[in-house]
């Protein structure tokens, strides 16, 4: 009867011990994801300052809801307006394209 008791102390003491090793290997990945955690923020902390400034410099200076694109090459606009198209060229150069092929087709048989 004392073996049993002994032995069932043992078998305790065991569990005991080998339950408090897999808390440790849990806190110890805790820990080491924590870890990783912190160093994530760390890295992005610049970027999340650059965003706030950003973000508080547009705030004054734009209207979302009223807003221009603006060229990124100022040059070529000045250029641009002889380059565009009214409707009226369109459907002329459309009309003459469509003569062309209807020309063609004729021609071919």
């Amino acid at each position: 009867m004392a073996q049993i008791e002994k032995k069932n102390a043992i078998r305790k003491q065991m569990l005991a011990k080998a339950y408090k090793l897999k808390l440790l290997e849990v806190e110890n990945q805790c820990n080491i994801e924590l870890l990783r955690i912190k160093q994530s923020l760390q890295c992005l902390e610049p970027l999340q300052m650059i965003a706030d400034k950003w973000k508080n410099s547009n705030d004054d200076v734009y209207d979302l809801d009223n807003y221009e694109l603006i060229p990124r090459y100022p040059e070529l606009n000045e250029t641009l307006g002889s380059d565009i198209l009214s409707n009226s060229d369109l459907t002329e150069n459309k009309m003459a394209v469509a003569t062309d092929v209807n020309d063609k087709l004729r021609d071919s048989n």
